[in-house]
């Protein structure tokens, strides 16, 4: 039960959001993103790095690797297009589990009382 609350407690502190657009970093990595959602583009995409995927961020090319990220924002952009409210509905799914996950930690190794 209290897991449950604190994924509802998450849903609801975030759920304003849903209806916001792309801002900052979305713009690049999501509107700006070659091949997002393209069957064709995923094999590439996850072999180069984050943030060579969008086609606007030539000058600040980052040699750093994120392939559980950049798959999840490809599948939800073949799943639901490249709408805003997809990919903050996943943000917020995300940060559910992250908070029922330390919420589970913090049961199991918290010292009793």
């Amino acid at each position: 039960m209290a897991l449950a609350l604190a994924a509802l407690a998450v849903c609801a502190a975030y759920a304003p959001v849903l209806d916001n657009k792309f801002i900052t970093d979305d713009v690049y990595l999501v509107a700006g993103a070659d091949g997002l959602g393209d069957p064709d583009a995923l094999g590439e995409m996850l072999l180069r790095p984050f943030w060579q995927n969008s086609s606007y961020l030539t000058e600040l090319l980052h040699d750093y690797w994120r392939p559980v990220t950049t798959f999840a924002l490809w599948l939800t952009a073949f799943v639901a297009g490249k709408a805003p409210l997809a990919f903050h509905a996943l943000s917020l799914l995300g940060r559910a589990a992250a908070t029922v996950s330390f919420a589970g930690l913090l049961r199991r190794f918290a010292p009793p009382g």
